[in-house]
């Protein structure tokens, strides 16, 4: 499992060096830390992450990896909150808050359980339209492997998906990914 130092802001730069001396990743070039012995437990943050924004929805690609659509281990979580929610973060995990609108926020909610913990995080169906609404935010090769992948589920639905996508600004580029894949 590996990350980048320079996707992390200033604030964790104490957290690398504390890591670092405590020999809990070690340094394989300028700018790349791996785990030592696989300690990182994706699942375990993700849980500490929903108790921190209890109001919050995982999303982006912090739900494609979920999701298993993407190989990407973003630097920080991405949650969706209401726009007119108000929020505190500490300095770790990183977490980064994207605001929605109504409209964004409420549609595609589901819970799951880990470890005995409810987390919400958008639907399957609702994340590839945000990534792609996002697309900003979300590399392109990000976009390209998560839609792929997607598609090759037994358990897709191209209805639901595009009913999400919808009068967004991804529906026009998400019709052509789909239309090529299919």
């Amino acid at each position: 499992m590996f990350f980048y130092e320079k996707r992390y802001k200033e604030k964790n730069k104490k957290y690398l060096k504390d890591l670092l001396n405590e020999n809990s990743i070690y340094k394989l070039k300028r700018g790349l830390y791996k785990w030592n012995e696989l300690e990182f437990d994706y699942s375990n943050e993700i849980i500490d992450v929903a108790k921190i924004v209890p109001e919050g929805v995982i999303c982006l690609t912090s739900a494609l990896l979920y999701y298993d659509l993407t190989t990407y281990i973003p630097s920080e979580y991405q949650i969706a909150i209401h726009r007119k929610s108000k929020v505190v973060l500490p300095d770790y995990p990183p977490i980064r808050l994207f605001y929605f609108s109504d409209k964004y926020y409420q549609s595609g909610i589901t819970e799951v359980s880990l470890a005995g913990n409810s987390i919400k995080i958008y639907n399957i169906e609702k994340t590839i339209p945000d990534c792609f609404r996002y697309s900003n935010e979300t590399p392109k090769d990000i976009l390209i492997e998560s839609i792929k992948e997607y598609m090759n589920r037994r358990d897709k639905n191209i209805n639901k998906l595009m009913k999400y996508a919808q009068n967004t600004s991804a529906e026009k580029l998400l019709i052509k990914y789909v239309e090529v894949l299919l």
